[in-house]
């Protein structure tokens, strides 16, 4: 399950919505696609006051995803204080300069990740960062690499780096180019506080 906010038609759904219908959510008439039996579920919805809104879940069970994607988006109340969200990009190549980013919190068993997501055309950066965050490669084949002071690695062919308790956190990088310098895109990402996940589980 995840929630978003904010958009941008870079980060829209590329897969083909099986069935879309019309949810009310607080007064406001939001979105629900299904893009298959099993295949999860994406409710959006653009609240007056705030910027728009979307929760996916993808739990295995299309009636179960509806029906829990429905009650996260209806139990969601507008927090009157503000934080910094983070991590965002700090430091990028130029070919994912400039461009709109997307930053979402997720969940799953008990645990949150934090993720940023840069899309430039087909080409694709992106970071997860959280506590329970792994490397998507052996790094006991891979290159071990200075960041921040701490242990890194980077996999064979220089596009996904893994850098443990950076920041307080785990974290994974990775990009479809060549030649990223993802070391420093690792030391300049800008993490921002912990993020305040106690009330996950509570409602």
């Amino acid at each position: 399950m995840s929630l978003t906010s904010g958009w941008s038609d870079t980060y829209a759904p590329h897969s083909e919505a099986a069935r879309t219908e019309r949810v009310d959510i607080g007064g406001v008439t939001g979105e629900l696609q299904e893009f298959a039996d099993d295949g999860g579920v994406l409710l959006g919805w653009q609240p007056a006051d705030g910027p728009r809104l979307s929760v996916s879940v993808g739990i295995g069970d299309a009636g179960r995803d509806r029906d829990v994607a429905v009650r996260v988006a209806r139990s969601l109340r507008r927090d009157p204080g503000t934080f910094a969200v983070g991590p965002r990009p700090g430091w990028t190549p130029e070919l994912f300069a400039g461009g709109p980013w997307m930053y979402t919190l997720s969940a799953a068993d008990l645990r949150w990740t934090q993720s940023v997501l840069i899309n430039a055309g087909a080409a694709q950066l992106s970071a997860y960062a959280g506590p329970g965050v792994r490397p998507y490669f052996d790094t006991a084949t891979a290159t071990p690499v200075d960041v921040a002071g701490g242990r890194a690695w980077l996999d064979g062919a220089g596009q996904a780096l893994f850098a443990e308790a950076l920041g307080g956190r785990n974290v994974q990088l990775s990009t479809t180019s060549q030649g990223v310098d993802l070391a420093r895109v690792a030391r300049e990402l800008d993490f921002g506080p912990v993020p305040d996940m106690t009330w996950y589980g509570g409602r």
